[in-house]
């Protein structure tokens, strides 16, 4: 019996070590932590995330950490973050990196009230992602920063934020999104855009958008906008794809930004006496009319798509006075749109053989007279630049006067003017040598495929062979 008890005894000791060396190896192992700092406050990764997060899958930042630094997709891919249960910031981090917790299986974040900016795709494919708590003082959040957050059904922005990146909370379930007062880009629309005041709507800078929205003013959605007198530009993309059915622009106005009215519902333009300048709008299929003032120095030849039916441009377009402030400028659809007239195939109305340029005009552009039915053009001092293809296929074109003014000049101009055997050039020969050619190749140039013998200069007559 006494050997007995002296056995047990020993085995309760081993036992007992035993106990004690799991308990330690338990304890060592829930302190360890993957992460340590710069001196700096930058994160450190100690170890690699993808096989720490299989076993310890809430994840907290050490306190002291001010940046999480960036990583690559590829650096944030290898992580396996679709582990991480839980995430826990601290107090007094400004910045999380690009791409930092890309595709984190968390649920729910508490941004710290020290966060001044979350960096491009930081949660993007976060899936499980239900829930993210936004403090007042951050001021950016990043392109793509909850893109593909799907779970995601809303948020509520800080008044700090200045900046929405583009596409920051693209492929989520979001369906409304109130704008801060303080915010000045805007790269994101939900389907209800919400902002205090039209102004700050025109004020913001806004991103290339293809999604349909609704825009609510003060509590109340628009659908007729009467713009602000004093406003000069209407931005890039400011209403691209808005459902508003019109607009009445202010005499003050002067130049509209690409796409800034692409996808609306309008479908009448007004441009104001004074307009300058309209930019690519590629999608303005219920535009039924267009006003034109004299003042227009240019229109993008990336105008396209409207929906002008042949007889409403017929009513609006035609007569010697109307065409000719369509010159240089190509805004009524393309090849690809058969049922709408363009400036390309506009014929010279009957009677009328001669077209003065007006003075308006900086620009033609390309393919802008192609094919027309006229057989002298005056081209005034005001053009400086001749695009490509600006006058080719006009078999009755034989008289050209080009001024001093212009100079670039693009190529195959001329082609297939068979009439067309000289230029009467307003000045020297070499201001004439010094007119840039534009896109010239080796073998193609402003005079390729055309009859043009010789340009009559002030100072005498450059002959080709």
């Amino acid at each position: 019996m006494g050997l007995l008890k002296k056995l047990r005894s020993v085995i309760d000791n081993v036992l007992e070590i035993n106990t004690d060396s799991s308990a330690d190896n338990t304890s060592s192992t829930s302190a360890s932590t993957p992460f340590g700092l710069a001196p700096n406050g930058d994160l450190i990764y100690k170890t690699s995330l993808k096989y720490y997060l299989e076993k310890h899958p809430n994840i907290a930042i050490p306190a002291g950490c001010r940046r999480i630094p960036n990583l690559t997709i590829d650096e944030a891919s290898d992580r396996y973050l679709f582990h991480m249960k839980s995430l826990t910031l601290p107090e007094g981090l400004e910045e999380i990196g690009d791409f930092a917790f890309w595709g984190a299986g968390i649920s729910r974040i508490v941004l710290p009230k020290s966060l001044k900016r979350i960096g491009e795709n930081a949660f993007c494919s976060c899936d499980e992602l239900q829930e993210v708590v936004f403090q007042e003082g951050l001021i950016e959040i990043g392109e793509e920063a909850f893109d593909k957050c799907e779970s995601l059904t809303s948020v509520k922005l800080p008044s700090t934020l200045k900046i929405l990146g583009d596409d920051a909370f693209s492929e989520t379930k979001i369906q409304s999104l109130v704008v801060p007062d303080g915010l000045q880009h805007c790269g994101w629309v939900a389907p209800t855009m919400h902002v205090n005041t039209l102004d700050h709507w025109l004020a913001m800078d806004h991103c290339f958008n293809f999604e349909k929205y609704k825009l609510v003013v003060g509590g109340e959605t628009l659908r007729d906008i009467v713009l602000p007198e004093g406003l000069i530009e209407i931005k890039d993309a400011t209403f691209q794809y808005c459902l508003i059915d019109s607009i009445k622009f202010p005499s003050s106005l002067r130049r509209i930004g690409q796409s800034a009215l692409d996808g609306t519902r309008i479908e009448r333009l007004d441009l104001p006496d004074g307009f300058e300048l309209l930019y690519s709008q590629f999608n303005l299929k219920r535009v039924e009319y267009i006003r034109v003032p004299n003042s227009i120095q240019f229109f993008s030849e990336e105008i396209s798509n409207f929906g002008i039916s042949e007889n409403a441009v017929a009513d609006n377009f035609t007569g010697k006075l109307s065409i000719q402030r369509d010159i240089g400028i190509k805004f009524f659809g393309n090849e690809d749109n058969p049922h709408v007239v363009t400036a390309d195939n506009l014929p010279a109305p009957i009677g009328i053989t001669q077209l003065d340029v007006p003075n308006c005009c900086r620009i033609i552009g390309d393919k802008s007279l192609a094919g027309n039915g006229y057989e002298r053009v005056v081209i005034p001092e005001s053009v400086m630049s001749i695009g490509t293809l600006s006058f080719a296929q006009s078999e009755e074109l034989c008289d050209v006067y080009i001024p001093a003014s212009v100079t670039a000049i693009g190529v195959l101009v001329f082609a297939q003017c068979p009439r067309l055997h000289k230029i009467r050039f307003g000045g020297t020969k070499a201001q004439w040598n010094a007119i840039e050619n534009v896109y010239a190749e080796k073998d193609k140039t402003w005079r390729s495929m055309s009859a043009i013998e010789k340009i009559e200069c002030s100072d005498g007559t450059i002959y080709f062979d």
